[in-house]
C-alpha cells in the first residue's frame, strides 16, 4: 500500500469487486472507445463476475476517502515465448466530482 497526499494504492481484492465493477462501467460510458470491451457487454456482469476478474493478474487501485477514483491491471503472458511479457489494461480514473461546499449559505 502508498500513500500519496489523500489517495493511497493498493492491489485490489475480491471485497472491491463491487467497486470495481462502479469504476469500469462508468470509465466505458465516458470513453467507449477507449476499451475492447463495451458497457453493454459488461453491464450485464455481477460483482461476484468482477471479483473473479481480480485474480487473473494484478489490479491495483487509488482511493480517496475510500472511494476507487482509479485503476489498472497488469498481466503476465503465459505462453512460452512471451512469458517475458505483460500486458497493461483496463487503466482508468473516475470523473472528478466537484469539491464539497463549506459555505454556511451566505
Amino acid at each position: 500500500m502508498v500513500n500519496v497526499g489523500r489517495v493511497t494504492v493498493r492491489k485490489l481484492d475480491a471485497a472491491d469487486g463491487a467497486a470495481f465493477r462502479r469504476l469500469r462501467l462508468e470509465s466505458l460510458n465516458q470513453a467507449p472507445d477507449a476499451f475492447g470491451s463495451s458497457s453493454t457487454e459488461e453491464t450485464t456482469l455481477s460483482d461476484a463476475a468482477f471479483a473473479a476478474r481480480l485474480d487473473d493478474g494484478v489490479v491495483v487501485g487509488a482511493f480517496r476517502d475510500d472511494e476507487l477514483v482509479g485503476m489498472a491491471g497488469f498481466k503476465v503472458l503465459a505462453r512460452t515465448k512471451t512469458r517475458h511479457k505483460g500486458h497493461l489494461w483496463g487503466g482508468a480514473t473516475s470523473r472528478p466530482r466537484p469539491a464539497a461546499s463549506v459555505s454556511d449559505g451566505n
